[in-house]
């Protein structure tokens, strides 16, 4: 009994060991699919997104920029600009009262537009400049893009300006035109100078949120605009490659060319805030499957036991079973299998019994036959002898003893004949004592009896 429930290998052992794993481990595996498959489509989706955002940014910003390109070529050569910019000293700066006609030109999308002739004049939609510290400003403005704008011969060139952190420059070169679209060489008759609203950018790119934030950047890096919750510092650092983990949070950026080369507009996402979501519903998948895991170790232990314990509860009955009555049934509570091994033990105990008392009626069967074997073989000799020793007595005239030996005889075969298995102790010591008074009287002095 000790050794049977110390076994490591007991049922519940086996039961536990081979049910847990099982069930823990497909378990496990759904969750993984599960987790796997809500991770892979949340990095999808979070791709699209981006790839949506970036090209729809991008588009909106190209739109606006093409724009101002196809309204300030359409003003810089046109035959009225052309031919006022040709004659030096300029005269004429009636072709600007009409720069507000334009879309691009609009106050909605520039603050102010300046053009700064070959001689050196600033041209506004007013007229000539003659305020010395606008046009002070406006020379600033042209000292500080004029090398990047030649070198573009007549192309746009966008860019930021210090002095101005809310401005951008959108500028380009005019030239005498010869019908001929390539610039290089020809006769330079202007600069063309847009402040650019930074808060125009902003209404155009305003469909980022907080996962998602744009900048426009040069090609070294340098920050044009930038619309993120990132510092400048930063966002060089993200843009550089150097760093893209700032204030515990994680970043990614991707890029496009702007239409205004060599320009980037940079779409910056959160990775931290996009993912918060996949990393939440993890630790509650996580949470979930520890108390389920413990859930089912807890109802696999309490079946094992369970089965255990019935088990436990048949070894203890068979083990103190030493005779077959009714405490040696078993009765089941339950309504399971073990009721119907309850019945199969208690049907066999039942067989065994009745068994049993077939053997030992048979046993008493053959005893009764034995008796009766010796009996039959001792009656004859008893009565032979009886009637001898009668036939003595009447030959010495010991009437009296013939009487009572014919008596005695008498009683004897009839309890012989009838052959009663059991009979009350009267009337066994009544034989007794006719068969002890018979045996005396053959033998008088030779027999002792003590009853």
């Amino acid at each position: 009994m000790d050794h049977i429930s110390e076994n490591k290998y007991s049922i519940k052992y086996k039961y536990s060991v081979t049910i847990l794993p099982f069930l823990i481990g497909s378990y496990l595996l759904i969750l993984l699919c599960v987790g796997v498959f809500y991770w892979r489509s949340l990095s999808s989706s979070a791709d699209m997104q981006k790839v949506t955002l970036l090209s729809t940014a991008s588009t909106v910003l190209d739109e606006n920029l093409k724009q101002f390109v196809q309204d300030s070529s359409i003003f810089l050569y046109k035959s009225d600009t052309q031919n006022a910019l040709s004659q030096m000293p300029l005269d004429n700066t009636d072709f600007m009262k009409d720069v507000f006609y334009y879309p691009s030109f609009h106050s909605t999308f520039l603050n102010n537009l300046y053009l700064v002739t070959a001689d050196g004049s600033v041209l506004s939609s007013q007229g000539k400049i003659s305020d010395p510290a606008v046009y002070g400003q406006v020379l600033s403005m042209l000292e500080h893009i004029e090398p990047e704008v030649h070198a573009r011969h007549g192309l746009v060139y966008l860019c930021s300006y210090d002095k101005q952190p809310d401005v951008l420059l959108l500028s380009r070169e005019v030239y005498l035109w010869t019908g001929d679209a390539e610039t290089t060489g020809k006769i330079y008759l202007g600069t063309l100078i847009g402040e650019l609203k930074s808060e125009r950018f902003k209404q155009l790119l305003s469909f980022g949120d907080e996962c998602y934030s744009f900048a426009i950047v040069d090609e070294g890096n340098n920050i044009l605009l930038n619309l993120t919750d990132l510092q400048e510092e930063e966002l060089y650092l993200l843009a550089s490659g150097s760093q893209n983990t700032f204030r515990d949070q994680r970043f990614q950026t991707e890029d496009v060319a702007l239409y205004t080369d060599p320009l980037r507009l940079m779409l910056i996402s959160n990775e931290t805030l996009i993912y918060r979501p996949a990393y939440t519903a993890l630790f509650f998948q996580f949470v979930i499957a520890t108390i389920s895991i413990a859930a089912i170790f807890a109802s696999v232990y309490y079946v094992s036991s369970r089965i255990a314990q019935e088990f436990q509860f048949f070894i203890r009955k068979l083990d103190n079973t030493s005779i077959i009555d009714e405490e040696a049934y078993i009765h089941m509570d339950t309504s399971d299998e073990f009721v119907t091994l309850s019945k199969v033990y208690n049907n066999m105990l039942l067989r065994i019994h009745t068994l049993s008392d077939n053997i030992h009626q048979q046993k008493l069967l053959t005893k009764d036959a034995q008796i009766e074997n010796l009996q039959a073989q001792i009656n004859p000799h008893f009565l032979y002898n009886t009637l001898n020793c009668i036939l003595g007595l009447i030959d010495l005239g010991r009437t009296q003893d013939c009487k009572k030996a014919i008596a005695a005889l008498a009683d004897i075969e009839r309890m012989s004949l009838k052959g009663e298995p059991f009979c009350t102790l009267e009337k066994d010591l009544s034989y007794i004592r006719q068969y002890t008074f018979i045996q005396q009287l053959r033998f008088e002095n030779k027999l002792q009896f003590l009853i």
